[in-house]
């Protein structure tokens, strides 16, 4: 029966027993065991068993069932519900984030639990979290009945100031006062925009550039301007500068943590064969107190990373040469490279599936194409190396490997069945055959009349084959040792392989494959260095466009044509009228502020010496996310519509914002993000940015599946970025649900969807004001 507390319970029960030895009685509260207790037992006159025991009196509600004793099983629960507070205290609405120039509010209630009204002063209070200099104050009166809150709303527009704040708030009466304390990032309203001119300098010239189109045609609204001369007289040293960027990477997936381990191990092989290399290394070492000389307390904080750095990539860019020697020596250190590559070799162990496939996020199905770029990093390892790879590596790549040929065995058998042969050869069968020749004698018993077979087939299918595919059927014809027909794909590569310097008629992956096949077929050194010279031009200031790109252009640079480690030669740059200084191997030098003059507008290269030399000068900025236009091609389109879904006698309409003049704070915002797809493409990501006064109603990140096709979604703090296996041909159509949370205006962001290793494929949105009221 329900009880009211009191601290003395009587319960009596119906027995045919006088007496019973007392057994103890548990109380549990939410299913937990809270206290044992022993009670007197006794017969009343009604013949019933009775005991009592003493209840605490925190306890509100009691529940009897039954009561256990040493004679009979009967069971019994005691039910409790507590319930703690303070008599008066303020709880904070944060927004996660905001941007320059929205209009925002903070919000906060105020809980008033004792008997009586209390009144006070309620304070806002913005401030560096760095410096302590308060920016921004606000205050206000309050009153609050007795068991009743209110709330306070402390409006203020977020400026320039700081890329962090802090804000504290404090609700102060006369016997209570209570406040709290939260960091606030505040990320740009402007897009980092990059723009170049490459230099290229042949044999012994001298060349001017015009700079003059850099910074968006001198925008006005470019902000934040800086240029940047990157040159290299050995041009080793731009796959060099790329690696740092690949050994920590920021996607927790297979391709990012195999370009992680090649980079890692990559940069092993470099130390222990250069050591003049090693020495420079270990000279900027000494230079600084401390490795960490690019990082402030604040970028250590992880839980400030998803925003600060990631959504202003910027933070993290050396702004000067002694910081970028920093950055670059940490990753040449030894005891580095062994604990990332530890990371990186138990990352990809754990998204290996038992098959031996490599799915590229973790619930995603194993994917052949994931398997083979992991596959294809690993074997390229050993051929620059020279060396065999570690037990573990060893055993995730013969795992990966009788994964391709179970896949191999089982098209071989089915084209056996076929009355027709197939006249073509699919690209994941010759990718199986071109690993195969980075790693001979791995080729199983069972699988040898299947490789043979496609060996004999290439030859007949060359018509067939796009110019990647060719080069890598010269290959591997090549180490098949079938000399004359590799030398017909390879004549077929030339009339068509471009020779210009900057050669961007295919992407990286093809001009790899094709440089591969140059070098292997022997008297085409010209044309290698032409590739070469155009894999370096299509590195931006910190990497590739992306690790898939990175890792091939690595591989091509160091195995192939002349060693671009022993050039020393140097040139002379001048930029308006300063002349730049430069090493014997790489220099870079950043101009911002007041060290940027007006007249930095043309760059004049000197070379007096044989051989290429290259570089590039940048032009990095800001521009207004309000003069973002919409971009779009016909590989790749998107386009962004959000509507307002309200509820009216149980009608719900979906209102485009663009017709309403403001929205209310618990509206519904539907974001509707529509695809268009002009080709077949693997590995498509997207990354939605949104405003500062919307809430996400889904906020947990996992594989989802939606408009006929899976994805992966990561839900952050300022966008949602969404990882596509493969996107065919067609339109697509994403839908998510946000609930406006905060007056003020706010800038709603882009939606960019770009293809993780062809970046030639890219669109973006324009950005969109929103009002609420």
């Amino acid at each position: 029966s329900k009880m009211k507390p009191t601290k003395q319970v009587a319960l009596a029960y119906d027995s045919a027993q006088k007496t019973e030895d007392a057994a103890p009685v548990t109380i549990r509260k939410n299913f937990e065991e809270t206290a044992f207790f022993y009670p007197q037992l006794r017969t009343n006159e009604q013949g019933q068993i009775a005991f009592s025991f003493t209840m605490p009196q925190s306890l509100t509600s009691w529940q009897f069932y039954g009561l256990a004793t040493t004679k009979g099983m009967m069971s019994g629960e005691l039910e409790a519900i507590a319930t703690t507070s303070k008599e008066f205290m303020l709880v904070p609405n944060m927004p996660r984030f905001v941007r320059v120039g929205d209009k925002s509010t903070i919000a906060a209630s105020i809980i008033n639990l004792s008997k009586e009204q209390v009144n006070g002063e309620a304070s806002m209070e913005l401030f560096n979290p760095e410096t302590e200099e308060v920016i921004y104050t606000q205050s206000q009166k309050f009153a609050v009945k007795a068991d009743s809150t209110i709330a306070v709303n402390f409006a203020f527009t977020a400026n320039e100031s700081s890329s962090l704040l802090a804000c504290r708030i404090i609700a102060k009466a006369n016997r209570f006062s209570d406040g709290e304390q939260r960091l606030l990032p505040v990320l740009t309203n402007k897009e980092w925009i990059t723009e170049s001119v490459p230099m290229t300098i042949r044999g012994a010239e001298t060349r001017k550039f015009s700079l003059k189109e850099l910074f968006n045609h001198q925008s006005a609204t470019a902000t934040n301007r800086r240029l940047t001369v990157e040159f290299a007289s050995n041009p080793a040293w731009y796959a060099v500068q790329a690696l740092p960027t690949l050994s920590n990477p920021v996607g927790d997936n297979a391709i990012s943590w195999a370009a992680a381990y090649y980079a890692n191990s990559l940069a092993s092989y470099i130390v222990n064969s250069q050591p003049r290399l090693k020495a420079i290394f270990d000279k900027w070492k000494t230079e600084s107190a401390t490795k960490e000389t690019l990082w402030s307390n604040l970028q250590k904080n992880a839980e400030l990373k998803n925003i600060l750095l990631q959504e202003t990539p910027w933070v993290m860019e050396a702004t000067t040469e002694a910081e970028q020697k920093q950055r670059l020596s940490l990753l040449f250190d030894l005891n580095t490279i062994q604990n990332n590559n530890a990371m990186a070799l138990d990352k990809l162990g754990k998204l290996q599936n038992s098959n031996g496939s490599w799915s590229w996020c973790i619930g995603m199905n194993g994917s052949e194409y994931t398997t083979s770029f992991v596959l294809e990093s690993l074997c390229k390892l050993a051929v620059i190396t020279g060396k065999p790879l570690s037990a573990d590596a060893l055993t995730m790549q013969k795992k990966a490997f009788d994964y391709l040929h179970a896949q191999v065995a089982e098209d071989y058998k089915a084209e056996q069945k076929l009355k027709e042969k197939a006249t073509t050869i699919n690209g994941s069968t010759l990718t199986y055959l071109y690993l195969c020749s980075l790693t001979p004698d791995i080729i199983p018993e069972g699988n040898r009349k299947a490789f043979l077979y496609y060996i004999e087939k290439l030859p007949r299918v060359i018509r067939s084959l796009t110019l990647r595919e060719k080069a890598l059927a010269a290959i591997i014809l090549e180490k098949a040792t079938k000399k004359a027909e590799a030398t017909d794909f390879i004549n077929s590569i030339k009339e068509y392989a471009l020779t210009s310097d900057e050669m961007t008629r295919y992407r990286i992956s093809t001009q790899v494959n094709v440089l591969e096949a140059l070098q292997q077929a022997g008297n085409n050194e010209q044309a290698v260095e032409d590739i070469k010279l155009w894999l370096l031009k299509e590195k931006r200031t910190q990497t590739w466009e992306s690790p898939i790109a990175t890792v091939n252009a690595v591989y091509a640079l160091l195995t192939n044509g002349n060693d671009l480690l022993a050039n020393n030669e140097q040139a002379k740059i001048t930029l308006g009228k300063q002349k730049i200084p430069l090493t014997a191997d790489y220099t870079k030098e950043t101009f911002s502020g007041k060290n940027l003059k007006p007249n930095m507008t043309n760059i004049t290269v000197e070379k007096r010496s044989k051989g290429i030399a290259w570089g590039a000068v940048y032009a990095q900025y800001l521009e207004e996310m309000s003069k973002v236009s919409k971009d779009s091609s016909q590989a790749l389109s998107i386009n962004k519509q959000m509507y307002v879904e309200r509820t009216v006698d149980n009608q719900t309409t979906r209102t485009p914002i663009k017709d309403l003049r403001y929205l209310q704070i618990g509206d519904k915002l539907l974001v509707r993000l529509i695809l268009t797809i002009g080709r077949n493409m693997d590995f498509v990501q997207l990354k939605d940015e949104r405003a500062a006064c919307l809430e996400p109603l889904n906020s947990l990140s996992g594989y989802q599946f939606g408009s006929n096709v899976g994805y992966y979604q990561s839900v952050e703090d300022a966008s949602t970025i969404y990882f596509f296996d493969e996107l065919r041909k067609g339109t697509y159509l994403l839908e998510s649900s946000f609930y406006v949370s905060r007056e003020g205006q706010y800038a709603s962001g882009i939606a960019t969807l770009q293809s993780a290793y062809a970046p030639e494929f890219i669109a973006h949105t324009t950005s969109t004001e929103l009002v609420v009221k």
